[in-house]
């Protein structure tokens, strides 16, 4: 470009250039940004294979239970068996000694609340749902990754907005402290297993965001 002796040939071709690696620099940190997210669900993918190898001898546990309280509820069936139709009259009690049997069952396992306690930490994780392990992951790279958002300007190909105004929401908010935030956004782009992720319904029936959640799911 110094042998070009005609500035505005120079400047042209200079400016060409900037642009042409500065779409290149983009692309490349499109796909650095793309390549981190697939390793982060590569990553909770394989934790979920390792958490639910440990967890399996906490579902037999509950299956043993679970066939324990099934036995039980099949002894008084066998012993009406003959007897005349006087046996309703002694429902209440067959259903107070079933649930005395039952209560014995359980408190042999540990009690009602401790399998309750093994029975939500198992099913957090059915069906291959490995969302819940995304965060542990995400946190460590989320400042670069709003950092590099920024840089590139995201927005959206389509007259749907719904997930650029997603995007902007969660940057208004990554250093808040909150747990939860107001349902202010429209969702609907969202599946069915990542709506049962990020909301949660209070007592009320209110349904409210979670943070963390939203942030990862978007």
């Amino acid at each position: 470009m110094k042998d070009i002796r005609r500035s505005g040939k120079r400047h042209t071709l200079l400016i060409c250039l900037i642009h042409e690696r500065t779409v290149r620099a983009r692309d490349d940190l499109t796909e650095m940004f793309l390549k981190r997210m697939r390793r982060t669900h590569n990553w909770a993918q394989k934790k979920l294979r390792e958490r639910q190898e440990r967890q399996r001898e906490i579902e037999e546990e509950m299956l043993a239970a679970f066939a324990e309280v099934l036995e039980e509820a099949a002894v008084p069936e066998v012993s009406e068996v003959g007897r005349s139709s006087d046996a309703a009259e002694d429902q209440e009690e067959t259903d107070a000694r079933l649930g005395r049997r039952v209560r014995r069952v359980l408190a042999t396992r540990g009690g009602a609340d401790a399998l309750w306690e093994k029975y939500q930490s198992v099913s957090t994780y059915h069906e291959g749902n490995y969302r819940p392990l995304l965060w542990g992951i995400h946190r460590r790279h989320r400042a670069a990754l709003f950092r590099l958002l920024e840089q590139l300007g995201v927005k959206p190909a389509t007259r749907d907005r719904r997930l650029a105004d997603a995007l902007r929401f969660i940057q208004n908010r990554r250093k808040a402290r909150r747990d939860y935030v107001d349902y202010e956004i429209d969702l609907g782009f969202l599946s069915r297993r990542w709506r049962a992720y990020v909301e949660e319904r209070s007592r009320g029936g209110e349904v409210f965001l979670k943070c963390r959640e939203l942030e990862m799911c978007v």
